[in-house]
């Protein structure tokens, strides 16, 4: 709320007010705050979703999302309406940010799909081995330095 409520005045501290090229480049950097500002908001909500695809393992699936979000469907209508349509800047910035949303709806999918139970015994049961440190004799685990590797018993 901020940002956008400073948003003629945040692009002129990168550009300067001398010149104007100067100035035409912050009043078109202001009309893009909003566009911005939707996109940081829907990028959030995926690195969310994101953080519980990792932590269930299934990193493969969101990369899948990520392949056919952008370079299926963002890039493509980018083109069109930017170029094609003659939208430009704007019109590719647009459709960049449907492909962001396009991917935090592709991960809360897989989220909202995923058994999170079922995942954490799998995760479980891929932990075959741990850290056993021998023992010397005496009791202290920590002067041998000598480390074996064993089964985890549950």
């Amino acid at each position: 709320v901020v940002l956008l409520s400073l948003q003629r005045v945040v692009p002129s501290w990168f550009t300067g007010r001398v010149d104007k090229t100067a100035r035409s480049l912050a009043g078109d950097v202001t009309h893009t705050f909003f566009l911005l500002a939707v996109y940081v908001c829907g990028d959030a909500i995926s690195t969310a979703f994101g953080g519980a695809i990792t932590g269930a393992g299934r990193q493969c699936h969101s990369a899948a999302v990520v392949l056919v979000c952008y370079f299926v469907v963002a890039l493509p209508l980018a083109y069109v309406v930017g170029v094609r349509w003659h939208f430009g800047f704007m019109g590719i910035i647009s459709m960049m940010v449907i492909g962001t949303w396009a991917q935090a709806g592709g991960n809360a999918l897989i989220v909202l799909r995923t058994d999170f139970q079922k995942e954490s015994v799998a995760a479980t049961d891929r932990v075959q081995w741990r850290v056993v440190s021998s023992k010397d004799g005496d009791g202290d685990d920590c002067r041998s330095g000598e480390l074996e590797l064993g089964p985890v018993e549950l």
